[in-house]
C-alpha cells in the first residue's frame, strides 16, 4: 500500500513540473518572433499574425504596446500579458518588456 501512495505522489509531481507556464511560453514566442531589430512595420504584422492586439507606434515615445490574453482565467479574475516595444529613431525594434496584468474586482 505504501509503494503504492508513493508511486502515486511521484506521477502527480512529474505531472506539476511538465504542466507550462503559459505566461513564459508566450513571452518566449513574442521573443522569439520579434528579434531586437525587427522593423515596426514587420513588428505590428508578426502581432497580428499572432492574434495580439497591439497600439501604433506612439510617435511621442517611439513605443508600441500589445495585450495579449488571458493566460489565466478564473471565475472572478483573469491575467494578461502587457508587451512595451520601444523603437529607435530608424524604426528598428530596440526592447521588449513584458508584464503579468491581474484584473478583477
Amino acid at each position: 500500500m505504501l509503494r503504492l501512495l508513493l508511486l502515486a505522489f511521484v506521477i502527480t509531481c512529474i505531472g506539476c513540473k511538465s504542466k507550462k507556464d503559459p505566461y513564459v511560453q508566450l513571452v518566449a514566442k513574442v521573443h522569439q518572433a520579434l528579434p531586437l531589430g525587427t522593423r515596426v512595420d514587420d513588428a505590428g504584422r508578426v502581432l497580428d499574425s499572432l492574434g495580439i492586439a497591439h497600439s501604433a507606434l506612439q510617435s511621442d515615445s517611439s513605443t508600441m504596446r500589445a495585450l495579449a490574453g488571458p493566460i489565466e482565467k478564473t471565475l472572478v479574475t483573469r491575467a494578461d500579458v502587457q508587451f512595451v516595444m520601444t523603437f529607435d529613431s530608424s524604426g528598428r525594434l530596440r526592447s521588449i518588456r513584458e508584464e503579468k496584468i491581474l484584473t478583477g474586482p
